[in-house]
């Protein structure tokens, strides 16, 4: 196994002093600048490649309970998922990159469900463990209702009858978004008209 590099090769900078934190290709940024330099006046100089999406992602992992693969690396302050560069998935989650590397693209309109959440009895819900688990085969995609429905530690938004001002779900009274989610088409249109009269008021004044 190669030893760490934790001095330039060539001016002995250790990289804690550097202001990038590390070497590239064992040197300090001057030295690499000046080593580039030189390559390329030769014709000799070769960019770095970055490492294939699938070995980048699955570099920062470690292994979990029931089978989980738990990501290391930054994660969302809010919601807790894995967070990774935007070339990886266009969202910037670490579970969803995997998804679409192993499973194939996401569909339109789908969410991603970690299935190992919903059948863990220990897991106490909200943002926990679960979801930072990358493992392809705990991933679902699925619409949001049912991604709500799945979760038995939260009431599912589907099992509702009504909605939180009291109108009753009908197939009448009942839009649904692409993602799933229900709207309550009274409510729509009460919020419609408030926002028509707020728009008169301030023409009229």
């Amino acid at each position: 196994m190669t030893e760490p590099i934790d001095n330039c090769i060539e001016c002995g900078k250790p990289k804690s002093e550097e202001r990038r934190q590390s070497l590239t290709r064992g040197r300090c940024r001057n030295c690499y600048q000046r080593h580039v330099y030189a390559l390329k006046k030769t014709g000799g100089f070769k960019a770095i490649q970055p490492a294939p999406a699938l070995e980048r992602l699955f570099s920062r992992v470690t292994p979990g309970r029931n089978g989980c693969i738990i990501w290391t690396g930054p994660v969302n302050p809010i919601t807790n998922y894995g967070q990774v560069s935007r070339d990886l998935d266009a969202a910037g989650y670490a579970h969803r990159a995997a998804y679409a590397l192993l499973k194939g693209e996401i569909p339109v309109g789908l969410v991603i469900d970690h299935a190992c959440h919903n059948r863990d009895p220990e897991c106490p819900g909200g943002n926990c463990i679960h979801h930072r688990c990358i493992n392809p085969h705990h991933l679902d995609a699925v619409t949001q209702s049912e991604n709500r429905r799945r979760s038995p530690h939260t009431k599912a938004g589907a099992r509702r009858t009504h909605c939180k001002h009291g109108h009753e779900f009908t197939p009448e009274n009942t839009r649904v978004r692409t993602t799933g989610a229900r709207v309550c088409i009274a409510c729509h249109k009460r919020r419609q008209r408030e926002f028509t009269a707020r728009r008169r008021m301030a023409a009229e004044a």
